[in-house]
């Protein structure tokens, strides 16, 4: 449950391009109105702003040291609070942050269905949460969300959160920075 189960499946870049530092943390934390998990800031520190890809498909986990992170979990939030608003609360069983528990964006993919974290109990806990872009279906996946990604990139997480030709084992994932 560390930076180094995704270390020992991607190898991180030589420049990692907006490493978080602890000045960006306070920032961060204190704009967004949360404690974020530790592993959010360590990925950050390790690979920093770009993707994870393996060739078919790119994953995006938002940087906390990048200058657009906070407009765009904003904005994220926004949206999925849209949808709630009018398509109803039984489209989206959750509450969005800053209601506890609820989502708050933590990135994107290739398909445009949506991570984020039910901001439920320790930080280092939370959940991942993936919002499907067609037809509203939330899948969840237990946190934190470096053994989440580790489990992704190695093919072990299951059930697997992507189809076959995303998870198939014989394609290489690394960070395209």
């Amino acid at each position: 449950m560390s930076i180094s189960e995704v270390v020992s499946v991607i190898s991180p870049p030589k420049l990692v391009v907006d490493p978080a530092s602890d000045a960006t943390r306070v920032v961060v934390e204190a704009a967004i109105g949360a404690q974020l998990p530790d592993d959010l800031f360590d990925l950050s520190r390790t690979y920093g702003t770009d993707r994870f890809s393996n060739g078919a498909f790119n994953l995006m986990i938002g940087n906390p040291a990048s200058d657009a992170y906070c407009e765009a979990v904003q904005r994220r939030n926004g949206i999925i609070t849209g949808l709630k608003e009018s398509e109803g609360k039984s489209f989206i069983a959750y509450d969005v942050f800053p209601k506890q528990p609820g989502l708050l964006s933590l990135g994107t993919e290739d398909n445009e269905d949506k991570l984020y974290w039910l901001t439920e109990d320790k930080p280092e806990e939370w959940p991942i949460m993936i919002l499907r872009r067609h037809g509203g279906a939330v899948d969840r996946f237990p946190g934190p969300l470096t053994s989440f990604l580790a489990g992704v990139f190695s093919g072990s997480l299951t059930p697997h959160p992507w189809p076959h030709w995303i998870s198939d084992p014989g394609r290489v994932w690394k960070f395209v920075a």
